[in-house]
């Protein structure tokens, strides 16, 4: 990340939050986060408890540690690893040495733990002053990454800079804090243990950089800094205890300061006796003058005095606060030394490297060296390597201390050599306090003194002595270090190297040469091996060899150096880079020579400068410490080109994930120096003799070449002994241009070579000397041979000793050692293979995404059923024993508005209804009917006989109705008419419109009212058996009966499309309140308002019907309710909420009666029979005689159900494309559809004179001239039964239409509603119905004719069925108390007064005290005028809202034709609608915003409103939210210090959204729509904007912005689903464009907003506030249908079970979000890769823009093949796998190399798409299968909250998925290989947590298509099939026409064109009946 955090100071928290007010909130979420917490801090913690010393003392702590060591070894052993053994001897090891924040940067998570304050505040404010004193995020997994690339380059050990933690966050990690554990900046414990074992198996041994001598802690310092004499007193003390007390005497602690300990330091180091107190070492002055000044030799007096300033004051900074360690304190040295075997135990280490040894006393170093190497024996590590930094032992008095075995030889009197503070050191000789004289003892012994004898403190003495058994058991023995590694030697070379002196002073310089066989003879003095010091040419410590602008491009130097390094004493030590040639310099070269800073540009002034400065001085250490890879901020330069390109200076830490060592640009393979330091070691370890303790100078005129350096390395001279090359000759040219080869000779040693011995230069074959004798007579000497090109380096063997090295190297090694060589390592991990796998499965993908779209594209078109048989009725089987038992009911209660009184000749019909009571009156079961009949006005009925006055009250007035009654019986049917008589009835219906409308008119709703009350009041007078509700009309009938006079009802529903439904005004309470209108409706129908909303709302809108059917569901378990045809049942049962909690609708066919026996008894007569109708039927309705005329006849009312716009829409394209066809259409208009019907047809009249007969009446065609038609038009939307087609069809005419409901039954030729939604589809398969059947073959036509004739519906089934519905809710009927309910319904009636008051009381219409009690009858009219003043209404005035009258409708409908605006019947009635809502809005403003939005009016058609658009902006700009909570997860210092935070701050975002989900939806009840969602973006732009100014560095601030984020966003779905506000029942035929268009958009956002990043944070939070402020002024504006509708009550959960495919889809998500923590990282992915914040920025953009332009293209597609059935998006939804599969395959395939793989991107790209598509697809899907915006919001909201708890969930998923493989990709503190720290782990664990995820995710949606179709409430089948793949009709076939056939058939719709027959005649094909597709 640009900006990382740093770890949470422990007393920091948020300001304000220390408020009092805050304390309960912060209290209840610290309990709930208290682990969480406890790890944020910025202490940081081993996961392993550490005693407090204070509380538990000294000795419990050492318990601890050491019982830490047995833990560890315990551990290692149960790990599963292995020991891995030293090496018999050291002195053929290659090591390289990292500086671990350097080095590489393998896991970017933990590049802003643990870093320095100024570091922080530097990021945060743009100003990297001091970039170069960083943390830069190098770690141990950065090594782990490149240990294949130190095997490559010989590397055979690791020397590993210091990683204990240090608090401060230094970044070379020499300052420490806690040595118990890792610092976490670096790494884990786990982590070093999978690296040094992952090293060991590539051979390479690790040597660990620890620090012994001081600790460092925050706050950790003198409580008052000591002064100049109390330093030098405790000092000065410290010494003389030292040198003079025994080891048994504790050490003189006198003179000491006091410390405190800060928050930090670990508890068991805070004991003062573990520290030495003294101060710093800048105030120590022994003599009165700096320590600096004063002799180090230690035969000096005053060489204690400096020894004294070096081993007790603290050592590196004034004031102090690093207090040195007491390392004479015998508890201390045993902690301490416990707590490093620790990690010898834990990892396997192979050695330590002790810093700063010279600041440690000697007895703590013998002590450490040999209960380690002794500890390591016991482990199989016998030879531990120790070394120590003595950098130069000549200057540190008594170095010998620390070296080997000790001095030889031991004084007499080693009070001699104690401490003596002398006044004058030139004078006598002072006495001491034992009368000694120290300067006489140097006076006397100066001889012995400066060979023999060496002094010993006394304290080192004893641990010597006590030491001496036990380390006489070790190799080599002795209790000191077994090496130093002196610097003397190469800090020379490096000199020469750079042209600072000349190569022949190499072996002429006394004092170099003094100084080389100084270091030997202390080697070898001591017993220590000379042979295993490093030797370096760079180091941390000294600049890097070409650190020069004058030298740093110069690689020669480098080789020449290198070369030197490799051949000469000691162990060849690389610095890291060394082998790139980096040079620790700020500049890079240009082709003319000259310098550029490589400091970025863009850095601002002031820090460039303050760099550049630095970089000018040359001295700082960071300079010596440069990057070493890609991304880093500090990325200097190099010799080598191909390295130096990549050179920069960015003050940005390391974006991205780093490459592999194979494709790291840094580690440059092909280069010289490389190739050379690769070369180098192969020989070195294969030529034992260039490991030799001396070195033989070779040139024979030194003189004469002064920069050229050569020697002989000899067989008596190495510790390998003779075997090998009898001599190796170095040669070193350190001439910019090498002297050429024939003026240099060399000496021969005297080792047997023989003249003309030839040499060969291991480095370069082709370069050779041989032995020459000297022509002058003197001794041989070696030449190179002639022609051999000038070099700057070469190492000659003998040819005879050299072999090629393994094939493919450039060089070649010494024979003899060959054999102890492994192979020469290859780089086979880098060649990296394509990405098969993941081509495959993206290809598979892609193929199977192109399958769906041009498979559903060749399916698109109709699918037409051809029925031959006639089908036969349902029979009712009764459903068990008890019904039979049941007696038939006696006496049935009938009450309907239409009615027949057959004796009277009284019929009142207005269509089928009245046909069903004609024949209920003939053919009803034996009994007694009463049926009760509103009394018409102009009516003849006869006399009549009084039967009763009935009171009711209709809003809040008592109402009389006269009841009169006649009777008549016809067999065992005893028949009783009860005619209701009042003034509403007589004014507000008529014989000819019997149903008053509309319904939202008040006069309406009382006459409703008054009809009910009344018939409910008959029936409970006259007791029937059982109720016969023939329609909505008379469903409110049981509301008005007491639970004890109620009777078993049947409701039969003759068309559900009229339920008495109030649309335009929704009824339930909003805020927690009663509507006005819900009141006003509770006066009308004298029920209270809780009875409305529970029997009279149906999803928020008044419904009569569902009164009916509540109380069926109530009283008898919904049992009851049927219908008029067993299709339509099933239609209803599966596409209705209302009826979809039922437990059955049953059918009850209507009965009919057969065709005449006289009819035609074979298909000739038919044909005779038609020839002659035809011609009564042409002249009856005066069109042209043609015999052969094909008639095509509609009969019935011109209304929307009925597709009489349909048939006007095509007449004229038929009439033009078949010239034998005529039309006869007759019947009154009925509705707009009817009026638009009537209007297109007009013109035609003249037009197709003849040939087209139109009547827009009721209009009787005799039945002899009906039998002429050709085909009966039945093209109805919905028909429950269907008359006309059955009176046709019995005169032998066919039906052509649509097999909707109760039609299909006739033989014809149906379409089906493949896509109810889709006026396009209806008018295809029209169409092609109509001219498939005109294109019939006659055989096939006259058969079909021929078969409607014996179609059968007897009564005698009907009346069975009847009788078995009568008795089924008769057994369900709940009697008595049963059905008791708990509280009245009526507001009056038989309450009487006092309830009635109550209950004005309770419901809102006033206090008792505030209604003046007025006699009724006395002044009833002051009643209805207070009451209607309390409910703020006029007693006549409209209170609901009024639709368009038909009048006007009419006349729009004839303005919009006329003007040519529009040809569709549906989008002229949604203009109407819109513009009927906009003329009642009230403000402008609200108005504007129901316009539609002219720039989406294409692509989302004319139902895109303004408002539509800004609500789905709200959706749009959710990611804000989302966003702003994944950076405050990102960036909050509390979740920085480990991955897995960032998981938990996901997961409580995640929970947040749960709560939200149920929040929102609970508060949808009762808030309306636009001020929700006005609430709620006020809410997000608060919150956006408190994140961005408030700091997020308190973990608890952290959570509840992550809560209350998730919280917020879940309110998204608001916008979404409101954003469907049309009335979609049924279906959403805009869902797919629309849901594809804002789900792209939003998508788009999403990944816009990730690459702005937090630099876009102030931009976002001005814009985000613009946004919200406007989209909460447009939602407050919004129109009433967001501003009056809430959530209503539903029985989505109820009928859940029923929507299968919402579950499946649901569980699918669910199951996938499972996984989701795992794979939902991609931009993470995209930084492993190695694509840094600005590319994956490109790449967002880049991906939002794909991502738009191909979810359009494959909606719009998918919309258009929607339109033709719900078969393209059932593929898409069920076949389109999740994206998840293609992220985490491409990601496990990535493997370790591909870096910045563009494949990758595209992949990953691709499966975003994918992804994006399968939600958007998913999302439709649900809409569509829902089929209702209520439904649509409870599910979305519901299944949000499932998908959201399972995301919550998902890390510990993940986590146990795979932990049965040893890993995680989530926990790395549970695994051996961290998520964080091993990408092929994270790669792997990614793909097994995810896919079986991902899999079972795919498998569940799979299983959705099988209930797909059947749910698609918009799809009616096709062809012969039903929606639920069963055949519908057994004689019938289906046959397809293309929609390629159907385009040309609508073009010449619109354009008159005629065409042969033969351009559609094969355009048929037939389809096998069974096929469900």
């Amino acid at each position: 990340h640009r900006r990382a955090g740093r770890c949470l100071s422990g007393a920091r928290e948020v300001k304000g939050m220390a408020n009092p007010r805050f304390l309960p909130l912060r209290a209840t979420l610290l309990f709930s986060v208290l682990w969480a917490a406890s790890s944020s801090k910025r202490k940081f913690q081993s996961s392993e408890h550490q005693p407090d010393i204070q509380k538990v003392g000294i000795q419990a702590v050492l318990d601890w540690s050491a019982k830490r060591v047995e833990t560890a070894a315990a551990d290692f052993e149960t790990s599963g690893y292995k020991r891995y053994p030293s090496p018999a001897t050291w002195d053929n090891e290659v090591v390289y040495f990292v500086i671990v924040d350097r080095f590489a940067n393998g896991d970017t998570h933990n590049d802003g733990v643990n870093i320095p304050d100024y570091q922080t505040e530097q990021l945060n404010s743009d100003l990297p002053f001091s970039v170069a004193k960083w943390r830069h995020g190098g770690d141990l997994q950065g090594i782990r990454t490149r240990l294949g690339y130190l095997q490559q380059l010989g590397v055979t050990t690791l020397w590993i800079s210091p990683i204990l933690l240090n608090n401060g966050g230094s970044p070379w990690g020499y300052y420490m804090s806690d040595p118990s554990m890792i610092d976490p900046g670096f790494g884990t414990k786990e982590l070093l243990r999978e690296l040094v074992h992952e090293a060991h198996q590539r051979g390479i041994r690790v040597v660990l950089d620890i620090i012994t001598n001081m600790a460092t802690s925050e706050g950790f310092e003198y409580w008052a800094q000591p002064g100049i004499d109390k330093v030098t007193s405790c000092a000065l003390s410290a010494e003389d205890n030292y040198w003079n007390q025994s080891g048994s005497v504790a050490p003189d602690m006198k003179n000491t300061s006091s410390l405190q300990w800060g928050s930090q330091l670990p508890p068991y180091l805070q004991n003062e006796t573990f520290f030495q107190r003294c101060g710093a070492v800048l105030h120590y002055r022994p003599t009165g003058i700096s320590m600096q000044d004063l002799p180090t030799d230690w035969r000096e007096s005053l060489a204690v005095d400096v020894e004294a300033g070096w081993l007790w004051p603290d050592c590196f900074s004034s004031p102090s606060n690093m207090p040195d360690f007491a390392t004479m304190n015998k508890a201390w040295q045993e902690l301490y030394t416990n707590l490093m075997q620790y990690w010898l135990a834990y990892a396997d280490l192979d050695g330590f490297r002790l810093d700063a040894v010279k600041y440690v006393s000697a007895d703590y170093i013998a002590y450490f060296a040999t209960h380690v190497r002794t500890y390591a024996k016991t482990i199989g590590k016998s030879n531990l390597f120790l070394t120590g930094e003595m950098l130069s032992p000549g200057g540190v008095p008594f170095a010998y201390l620390y070296l080997g075995g000790g001095p030889k030889i031991v004084p007499a009197d080693a009070a001699c050599f104690a401490y003596n503070k002398c006044t004058d050191l030139a004078g006598d000789c002072c006495p001491n306090s034992d009368g000694i004289h120290l300067a006489c003892c140097f006076k006397d012994q100066a001889e012995t003194l400066s060979r023999k004898v060496k002094p010993i403190p006394r304290k080192v003495k004893d641990m010597f002595e006590k030491l001496k058994d036990q380390a006489g058991t070790l190799s080599p023995a002795g209790p000191g270090l077994p090496t130093f590694y002196p610097t003397d030697a190469h800090s020379f070379q490096r000199s020469i190297a750079q042209g600072a002196k000349k190569a022949s002073e190499w072996f002429s310089d006394r004092k170099i040469n003094a100084s080389l066989a100084a270091n030997l003879d202390l080697f070898e003095a001591q017993g220590a091996l000379a042979n295993l010091s490093w030797q370096l040419i760079d180091s941390q410590d000294i600049t890097r060899l070409l650190q020069s602008p004058q030298l740093g491009n110069q690689a020669w130097r480098l080789q020449v150096a290198l070369t030197w390094m490799y051949t000469w004493l000691g162990l060849p030590t690389v610095y890291y880079g060394l082998e790139q040639g980096l040079n620790g310099l700020c500049v890079k070269y240009t082709g003319n020579g000259t310098t550029e800073t490589i400091v970025e540009e863009r850095m601002p002034q002031d820090a460039r400068e303050s760099i550049e400065s630095l970089c000018e001085a040359g001295e700082d250490d960071a300079l010596k410490r440069q990057d070493f890879f890609s991304g880093g901020p500090w990325v200097l330069g190099s010799a080598v080109p191909e390295v130096q390109a990549h050179a920069s200076i960015t003050g940005e830490m390391m974006n991205r994930g780093a490459p592999n060592w194979c494709e790291e640009p840094l580690l440059n393979r092909d280069n010289e120096v490389y190739r050379l330091t690769r070369a180098l070691g192969r020989i070195r370890r294969s030529c034992r003799i260039l490991a030799a303790t001396a070195a033989h100078e070779a040139l024979r005129d030194p003189g004469a070449l002064p920069n050229v350096m050569a020697y002989w390395k000899l067989p008596q001279d190495s510790v390998a002994g003779a075997d090998g090359p009898s001599a190796a000759l170095v040669v070193l040219d350190y001439n910019p241009t090498p002297t050429p080869t024939d003026n240099v000779t060399f000496n021969l040693p005297k080792v047997g070579l023989k003249v003309g011995q030839k040499f060969v230069d291991l480095l370069n074959a082709a370069h050779t000397a041989t032995v020459v004798a000297d022509a002058a007579g003197g001794s041989d000497y070696v030449a190179i041979a002639a022609g051999v090109e000038p070099f700057h380096f070469a190492i000659f063997v003998p040819e005879e000793a050299a072999k090629k090295d393994d094939p493919g190297a450039e060089w070649m090694i010494c024979a003899a050692g060959a054999k102890e060589l492994p192979p020469l390592p290859m780089a086979e991990e880098c060649n990296a293979s394509i990405m098969w796998i993941s081509l495959l499965a993206t290809g598979i993908t892609a193929f199977l995404l192109c399958f769906i779209f041009v498979r559903n594209k060749k399916k698109s078109g109709v699918f037409l059923c051809i029925v031959k048989r006639p089908s036969p009725v349902d029979v009712l089987e009764y459903p068990g024993p008890q019904v039979t038992e049941i007696e038939d009911p006696k006496h049935i209660f009938v009450a309907a508005i239409e009615h027949t009184i057959p004796e009277r000749k009284v019929k009142v019909s207005a269509g089928g209804l009245g046909k069903v009571l004609d024949q209920m009156l003939r053919e009803h079961p034996p009994g007694r009917l009463s049926l009760v009949h509103p009394k018409f006005a102009g009516v003849d009925y006869g006399e009549l006989t009084p039967f009763v006055v009935l009171e009711v009250t209709v809003d809040n007035v008592k109402e009389c109705v006269t009841v009169s009654s006649c009777e008549a019986t016809d067999g065992d049917i005893h028949r009783v008419w009860f005619l209701l008589e009042h003034k509403w009835f007589e004014t507000l219906i008529s014989k000819d419109a019997p149903y008053p409308y509309p319904q939202t008119k008040l006069s309406v709703l009382r006459f409703f009212s008054l009809w009910n009350q009344a018939a409910a009041q008959l029936m409970i007078m006259l007791k029937p058996d059982v109720y016969h509700c023939m329609d909505y009309h008379a469903a409110m009938i049981p509301l008005y009966c007491q639970p004890h006079d109620l009777v078993p009802t049947i409701i039969v529903l003759h068309n559900a499309d009229y339920d008495g439904a109030i649309e335009t005004d929704f009824v339930v309470p909003v805020l927690w309140r009663d509507v006005p209108a819900l009141k006003r409706l509770s006066l009308i129908f004298n029920l209270t308002p809780e009875a409305i909303r529970k029997y009279l709302t149906f999803e928020g809108r008044f419904n009569m019907l569902w009164g009916g059917i509540a109380c069926a569901r109530e009283n008898q378990g919904g049992h009851g309710i049927c219908t008029v045809s067993g299709k339509y049942a099933a239609e209803l049962k599966r596409e209705r909420t209302m009826f979809k909690g039922l437990p059955t609708v049953l059918p009850l066919d209507n009965a009919i009666d057969s065709a005449a026996e006289d009819g035609p008894k074979s298909i000739a007569e038919l044909q005779t029979l038609r020839v002659e109708s035809k011609r009564a039927l042409q002249e009856f309705c005066e069109l042209d005689t043609d015999p052969d005329a094909k008639i095509l006849i509609f009969i019935g009312r011109w209304v929307k159900q009925k597709g009489v716009d349909h048939i006007a829409l095509l007449a004229s394209s038929i009439l033009q494309k078949n010239r034998d066809v005529q039309f006869v259409l007759a019947g009154p208009p009925g509705d707009p559809y009817g009026n638009y019907a009537q209007e297109l047809l007009r013109p035609l009249m003249d037009k197709f004179k003849g040939r087209l007969f139109v009547v827009t009446r009721f209009f009787m065609i005799p039945k002899e001239a009906r039998a002429g038609a050709h085909l009966c038009l039945m093209p109805s939307g919905s028909e429950p039964f269907g008359y006309v087609d059955v009176e046709f069809g019995l005169l032998g005419v066919p039906s052509l239409g649509c097999a909707i409901g109760g039609l299909g039954k006739m033989p014809g030729v149906y379409f089906r509603q493949q896509n109810s939604d889709s006026q396009d589809m209806l008018l295809a398969g029209f169409s092609a119905a109509v001219q498939y059947a005109l294109d019939m073959d006659d055989s096939v036509y006259w058969e079909m004719a021929f078969e409607c004739i014996p179609a059968q519906f007897p009564f005698s089934i009907w009346r069975s069925n009847l009788l078995a519905i009568y008795r089924t809710a008769q057994l369900h009927f709940k009697k008595g108390k049963e059905a008791e309910r708990e509280e009245p319904l009526m507001l009056d009636g038989e309450l009487g007064m006092n309830v009635l008051m109550e209950q004005k009381q309770r419901y809102g219409y006033g206090k008792l005290s505030d209604i003046r009690m007025v006699d009724r009858n006395k002044d009833s009219g002051v009643w209805i005028q207070h009451k209607m003043q309390r409910m703020q209404v006029g007693e006549g005035s409209e209170f609901l809202m009024q639709p368009v009258s038909e009048v006007r409708v009419k006349e729009l409908m004839a303005f919009w034709m006329a003007e040519n605006q529009e040809t569709d019947a549906e989008t002229l009635q949604s203009h109407i609608s819109l513009g009927n809502q906009r003329i009642n809005e009230r403000s402008f403003a609200t108005r504007s915003l129901m316009v539609p939005c002219r720039p989406f009016v294409r692509l989302m058609g004319n139902s895109c409103l303004r408002i539509h658009f800004f609500i789905a902006l709200g959706y749009i700009v959710s990611p804000v939210v989302d966003e702003r909570m994944n950076y405050i997860s990102r960036s909050a210092e509390s979740l920085q210090s480990h991955y897995t935070w960032g998981l938990v701050g996901t997961s409580i975002t995640n929970l947040g959204c749960v709560l939200g989900a149920f929040v929102w939806l609970a508060l949808s009840r009762q808030v309306p729509a636009n001020l929700l969602m006005a609430v709620s973006l006020f809410m997000t732009e608060r919150l956006c904007s408190l994140t961005v100014s408030a700091a997020a560095s308190d973990l608890i601030w952290v959570l509840i912005f992550n809560f209350t984020g998730g919280f917020l966003s879940t309110s998204r779905w608001l916008f979404l689903i409101w954003n469907f506000n049309e009335d979609f029942h049924g279906g959403f035929q805009v869902g797919t464009r629309r849901v594809a268009m804002i789900e792209s958009c939003r998508q788009a956002v999403s990944g816009l907003l990730q690459a702005l990043g937090r630099e876009a944070l102030g931009c976002q939070s001005f814009v985000l506030s613009f946004i919200v402020l406007l989209l909460i002024i447009m939602v407050l504006l919004a129109p009433s249908c967001y501003s009056s509708y809430v959530l209503p009550r539903t029985n989505f959960w109820q009928e859940l079970r029923d929507h299968k495919v919402y579950i499946l889809l649901i569980a699918s998500l669910s199951i996938n979000g499972l996984g989701t923590s795992c794979w939902n990282n991609v931009d993470r992915w995209l930084s492993i890769n190695g694509w840094g914040p600005q590319e994956i920025a490109i790449i967002k953009v880049t991906q939002a823009g794909v991502l738009i332009v191909c979810l359009f293209a494959m909606f719009f597609s998918l919309h258009y093949m929607s339109v033709w059935g719900p078969w393209a998006m059932r593929d898409l939804v069920c076949f389109l796998p999740p994206g998840s599969l293609l992220y985490t395959l491409a990601f496990w395939e990535l493997g370790n190399l591909h870096y910045r793989s563009y494949l990758f991107v595209a992949m990953v790209t691709f499966a975003l798409i994918i992804d994006t598509a399968r939600f958007a697809a998913f999302f439709t899907a649900i809409l569509t299968t829902l089929a209702n915006k209520w439904y649509a919001l409870t599910g979305a909201f519901a299944g949000f909250a499932v998908m959201k708890a399972c995301e919550a969930v998902s890390p510990f998923v993940v986590h146990l998925i795979t932990m049965p493989w040893g890993m995680s990709p989530i926990y790395s503190g549970s695994v051996e290989n961290s998520p964080e720290t091993h990408l092929p782990t994270l790669q792997l664990a990614t793909l097994l947590a995810a896919w079986p995820l991902a899999l079972l995710s795919y498998a569940v949606q799979m299983m959705a298509w099988k209930y797909f179709n059947k749910e698609v409430l918009t799809y009616k089948g096709h062809g012969n099939l039903m929606p639920d793949g069963t055949k519908g009709w057994a004689a019938s076939e289906t046959a397809f026409v293309s929609s390629r056939v159907i385009s040309g058939l609508r073009r010449m719709e619109n354009t008159g064109a005629l065409v042969e027959e033969s351009d559609v005649g094969s355009s048929y094909s037939t389809e096998s009946d069974n096929d469900e597709d």
